[in-house]
């Protein structure tokens, strides 16, 4: 026999699910665009360039609906994600003497931008989309890029200190950071000069640079993680632009219906502008507008268009948004989300309701539910 108090909170979450259920669909937000500084020596002073940023709400929701657990952090560095930024940065930075490095400084220039705010353990396009985030979130960013970039990196984990930066392996030693002397971790044979992600809270140009190392770390025990099992693929990219504003860009989503039975054939199809062949659009697919998963992928036809036949075996209702990204100084962008309702057939209907009173009736025996308890229980909530 269940308590009262547990009987009542059973209730109250079914409730609240059955109300969630009939909530419309959230609008979509805009893309969230920003500008960092960045500046590469040329000679005794400094060369500024802007990065422009571009990510989708997309993208950003399908990394919050996955997984948080930190059993193991390296699956929140995600380099493909931010395959255009690292490739943008190093086209400020590779034709430098010490392009290397200073590709890397960059990355911590960007991320030093980011306000600092205690948070809860994010991916990084979480972080980059919240604007705002703490030591490991902003390293676990940092590394994202840097891999992105080809640098070879490993997350620095001060246990005792609850604090984390990350290293990065330089074909030299650094030369530009304010120490005489490059701190550097070994690791696997290589030397991992240490990045700290955290900024110091001056000037982007005073901050510190790759082979820097925070005083208060100093003696302190560190844990060095292989990120060798950070996420390969991601469903699409940040889009970013170097001296020169993105370009916008557009998607639409269309469905041959909004109600279909289990088995149907679901025509999903639409556009792009610009009207380019070959570009990627994904198409995420949701039973509880918070947590996407990818439905599938496809590229567009010589018009910019794409078309997809999708056969969903389950019932109920369901949402779909198509997002476009991966074009080069364009920004990325998302469909309108659509609701689709997956029903069962007549017959099938009628022996899913006959099993659901049989259902209703077992539980309430073994639950010792009644109606008039569920309904004053509602009733006493609301």
């Amino acid at each position: 026999m269940l308590s009262p108090v547990i009987k009542k909170g059973l209730i109250l979450i079914i409730a609240i699910i059955v109300y969630a259920s009939f909530l419309p669909a959230s609008s979509l937000a805009d893309n969230q665009d920003y500008t960092y500084e960045l500046y590469v020596h040329s000679g005794v002073s400094w060369e500024k360039h802007v990065l422009h940023v571009s990510t989708v709400t997309s993208l950003y929701e399908y990394y919050r609906g996955r997984s948080h657990d930190v059993v193991d952090p390296s699956k929140f560095v995600t380099p493909d994600a931010f395959h255009h930024v690292a490739e943008d940065l190093w086209s400020v930075y590779k034709d430098k003497a010490y392009g290397e490095e200073e590709f890397a400084n960059s990355v911590l220039m960007l991320v030093h931008q980011i306000p600092y705010e205690v948070s809860v353990v994010r991916y990084a396009v979480e972080t980059l989309m919240n604007d705002k985030g703490d030591c490991d979130t902003h390293s676990y960013l940092a590394a994202s890029i840097l891999k992105a970039g080809g640098l070879d990196v490993v997350l620095l984990e001060y246990m005792d200190l609850k604090h984390t930066n990350k290293g990065v392996h330089l074909s030299h030693t650094p030369v530009y950071g304010a120490s005489k002397s490059a701190t550097y971790y070994n690791f696997t044979g290589k030397k991992y000069y240490v990045a700290e992600c955290t900024s110091r809270g001056i000037d982007v140009l005073d901050d510190w640079r790759v082979g820097d190392y925070p005083k208060n770390l100093i003696g302190a025990e560190v844990h060095i993680r292989s990120l060798e099992h950070s996420e390969e693929t991601s469903p699409a990219q940040v889009a970013s632009s170097v001296d020169t504003s993105l370009a916008s860009s557009s998607i639409t989503l269309t469905l041959s219906s909004d109600t279909y039975y289990v088995g149907d054939c679901v025509e999903i199809s639409g556009s792009t502008s610009p009207r380019d062949p070959g570009r990627l659009v994904v198409l995420y697919l949701s039973s509880t507008r918070f947590y996407w998963s990818v439905l599938t992928t496809l590229e567009t036809d010589s018009t910019g268009r794409y078309s997809y036949q999708w056969r969903p075996s389950l019932r109920g209702t369901c949402y779909i948004r198509a997002s476009y990204s991966g074009v080069k100084e364009q920004t990325p962008a998302d469909s309108e989300t659509h609701t689709l309702t997956i029903s069962l057939q007549a017959d099938a209907v009628n022996n899913i309701v006959a099993i659901g009173f049989t259902l209703m009736a077992a539980l309430s025996m073994l639950l010792s539910f009644s109606v008039s308890e569920i309904i004053k229980t509602i009733i006493d909530f609301l």
